[in-house]
């Protein structure tokens, strides 16, 4: 029995060597994405350590002299939760889902950051700084991403 190669149905080898270098690309750029999400995410933890350490905050105190509302805590746990879930999602959603979630968290998180400026203490400014430098990469590289070849 002779076997017949047939060359026209089996791809080349660049062919093959361009799909994977292609999907390389791709989850690369999850790696990068899910990496500044964890940056982002130790930033704001280090913004509250810091404060409180400082003094500039009183532990269970959001404003000072203002009595806080269960809610508000709450709310600051979902805020805080955003980073957290976009390192679960980023390599977990299908990937035109995951370039979009990436732009419009990071563009959220921008306004949410910049509306709270200037905070009281000057590694608290520089800090939200950080974490706005983070979030404009973030949106540049998924910007520039273009998943659909996956």
């Amino acid at each position: 029995m002779s076997r017949t190669h047939h060359t026209e149905d089996a791809p080349t080898l660049a062919a093959v060597h361009a799909l994977f270098a292609e999907k390389e690309q791709q989850l690369r750029t999850r790696l990068v994405l899910t990496s500044l999400w964890a940056a982002t995410m130790l930033t704001y933890l280090l913004g509250d350590v810091l404060r409180l350490m400082s003094g500039d905050q009183k532990p269970g105190q959001l404003f000072e002299g203002q009595p806080n509302a269960g809610w508000m805590w709450l709310l600051i746990a979902c805020i805080m939760l955003i980073p957290i879930l976009m390192i679960v999602c980023t390599p977990l959603l299908r990937p035109a889902f995951a370039r979009n979630a990436n732009i419009a968290v990071a563009i959220f998180l921008i306004g949410f950051n910049l509306i709270g400026l200037p905070y009281k203490g000057a590694y608290d400014n520089f800090l939200i700084a950080v974490s706005l430098m983070f979030n404009l990469l973030t949106m540049g590289i998924a910007w520039k991403w273009h998943p659909e070849t996956i």
